[in-house]
C-alpha cells in the first residue's frame, strides 16, 4: 500500500513575444520543460514590437510515499502485507517464514541450511516525514546456541532510506538500530524497548531484521522469532513489561523482574521511584535489595529493570496479589503531569 504525495516546484521561464500595436494581444506559450502540463497565457496590453515576458509555472510531480504510522504487525496469520523476505546467502529456499508457534510469529532458523544464513525480513516503506517523535518496538525470542556469532550479530534491526523496495538488500545502505536483545538460548520473550526514530527522516524508509548464522548445524545456528512489531508516533508515557507477562516470587525463592521504559524522549531527566511495599524488596542489579529503588531516565528509550524479591518472614501467608506503585519526579511538564505507572503482581 502506498500514498501519493504531490510535490510542487516553481519553474521560471523567459520568452519573447511580438505584439500588434493596434490591439490587445493574447499569446499562448507551452513550456518545454518535461512533465510540465501547464500552458501559460500571457496578456499584453498596448505593447509595441518585441517584448520579453516572464512567467512562473508550477511543475507538479507525483511521488509515491510510504505507509503512515502507526504500522502494527503481530504476525498472527502470515508475515504481513507488504513484508518481504530475501536470502543474501546461496540457500534461497530457507529464510524467514510464518509459524503458528506461540500464537503466530515470524521465524528464521539456519539449522539444516546448505549455507550459513544471511536472511532478511523487510518491512513495507514507512513515511517518517509526517510526525516528529516516532518510535518502534517489538519482541524477540531465541533458542539454541551459535558459538561462532554473539547474539548481537545473530539478529540485527536496521533501516534504509535508499533501498529500492525489492531485490537484494545488500545493494542499499542499512544503518543498525540498538535494541534490547535476549540472552543466548534464553527461550523467553524479550521486549526491544521503545526505539527512538525521531532522528530519521524520509518518505520511504524501510526497516529490516537481518539474521545470520556461522554455520548450518548444531552450535552454529539458532532459532529466532519476531512478534508485536509496532511503529507509531509517541505520546509521553511509560511502558511496563513483565517476564512472561507475570511477576511471581516466593519467600526464600529467586527473584523475578519487570522493565520500565519511557515511550517518548524527555526534555529533562525523569526519575521513577518504586514505592515501598511491606511484602517486597527491590533491586536494580539483582544483587543488592532494598525497600525502594529509583530509576533515572535521561535520553534514549531503553528499558531499565526492576528485580523483585519476596520478604522472607515467619508469617504464614498464602497466595497474594500485590500492586507495585511508583512516584515520578521531573521538570519535564509532559511527564510531570502524567499518572505514575502501576503494576499488579
Amino acid at each position: 500500500m502506498s500514498v501519493s504525495l504531490t510535490h510542487a516546484t516553481v519553474y521560471t521561464e523567459t520568452f519573447d513575444i511580438f505584439t500588434d500595436p493596434s490591439s490587445t494581444t493574447f499569446v499562448t506559450h507551452q513550456s518545454p520543460v518535461a512533465n510540465d502540463s501547464n500552458v501559460a497565457t500571457v496578456t499584453a496590453f498596448s505593447l509595441v514590437g518585441e517584448q520579453t515576458v516572464q512567467f512562473s509555472s508550477i511543475l507538479s510531480e507525483t511521488k509515491t510515499g510510504g505507509l503512515t504510522p502507526p504500522i502494527v504487525n503481530n504476525f498472527d496469520t502470515n508475515l504481513g502485507t507488504g513484508w518481504q523476505v530475501f536470502s543474501v546467502d546461496s540457500d534461497k529456499a530457507n529464510t524467514w517464514f510464518f509459524t503458528l508457534a506461540q500464537g503466530g510469529r515470524a521465524e528464521v532458523n539456519g539449522f539444516g541450511d546448505s549455507a550459513p544464513a544471511n536472511d532478511w525480513l523487510i518491512s513495507p516503506p514507512v513515511n517518517l516525514d509526517i510526525f516528529s517523535q516516532e518510535i518502534v518496538s517489538f519482541t524477540t525470542f531465541t533458542q539454541f546456541t551459535d558459538i561462532g556469532l554473539p547474539v548481537s550479530q545473530q539478529l540485527r534491526f536496521l533501516y534504509s532510506t535508499n533501498y529500492s523496495g525489492s531485490g537484494d538488500p545488500s545493494l542499499a545502505t542499512w544503518i543498525p538500530l540498538s535494541f534490547t536483545l535476549p540472552a543466548a538460548n534464553s527461550q523467553v520473550d524479550t521486549f526491544s524497548g521503545n526505539i527512538d526514530l525521531s532522528g530519521i527522516t524520509g518518505s520511504k524508509v524501510y526497516f529490516a531484521f537481518q539474521y545470520k548464522s556461522s554455520g548450518t548445524g548444531a552450535n552454529t545456528s539458532t532459532l529466532w522469532r519476531i512478534d508485536n512489531f509496532n511503529l507509531r508516533d509517541a505520546e509521553p508515557g511509560f511502558s511496563i513489561v513483565e517476564t512472561d507477562n507475570v511477576t511471581a516470587v516466593v519467600e526464600g525463592g529467586v527473584s523475578d523482574k519487570y522493565e520500565i521504559a519511557l515511550i517518548r524522549n524527555p526534555s529533562a531527566p525523569v526519575q521513577v521511584t518504586v514505592n515501598p511495599n511491606p511484602d517486597l524488596l527491590f533491586s536494580t542489579d539483582n544483587v543488592n535489595f532494598f525497600s525502594t529503588v529509583t530509576l533515572t531516565f535521561t535520553s534514549g528509550l531503553r528499558p531499565q529493570s526492576v528485580f523483585v524479591k519476596a520478604v522472607n518472614d515467619t508469617t504464614a501467608e498464602g497466595f497474594e496479589r500485590v500492586t507495585i506503585t511508583h512516584t515520578v519526579r521531573t521538570s519535564d511538564p509532559s511527564y510531570s503531569l502524567l499518572s505514575a505507572p502501576t503494576s499488579d503482581h
